[in-house]
């Protein structure tokens, strides 16, 4: 069944919880509608800088893996709302602008974001108003507060 429908998956290249599951609705949609239906997936960071998405693909790796304690006292500051607010004006600087040109042209009907801040949703609302969005918690054990801060 075909469908011109433009369905818009967002991840994030921060380790497999967040690119698997979204590939995986990938194939899944492909499937159901066949391909070339209008169904993409992006990486976020590809909006980024190159450098600036490498240092932190690498360092969440580091900290996820072999410095757990650095992982730990981020996931800590991520409690506090300040710390969120922060974290989110910081990569605002960079996604923010590359990220609405993106939507405002592409014009996607349904948006699935499985990105754990809520810079595709704030700039959804704004750029694809008419977008049907949905936001995917791929951590529901010890999900990260920002994944609650969509507006």
């Amino acid at each position: 069944m075909k469908s011109s429908k433009k369905i818009l998956i967002i991840s994030a290249s921060f380790g497999g919880g967040h690119k698997a599951p979204a590939e995986a609705l990938y194939e899944q949609i492909v499937l159901q509608r066949g391909s070339g239906t209008g169904v993409l997936v992006i990486d976020i960071h590809d909006f980024a800088p190159r450098a600036m998405a490498r240092v932190l693909e690498s360092w969440y790796t580091r900290a996820l893996y072999s410095a757990r304690w650095q992982y730990n006292i981020f996931f800590a500051l991520s409690l506090l709302r300040a710390w969120r607010r922060l974290e989110e004006w910081f990569i605002d600087r960079w996604l923010y602008n590359k990220l609405a040109a993106y939507l405002a042209r592409e014009q996607p009907a349904e948006i699935i974001s499985f990105y754990f801040y809520s810079l595709p949703v704030r700039v959804a609302k704004k750029y694809a108003p008419r977008a049907r969005i949905t936001v995917v918690v791929t951590d529901p054990y010890s999900p990260a507060p920002a994944w609650f801060d969509c507006p």
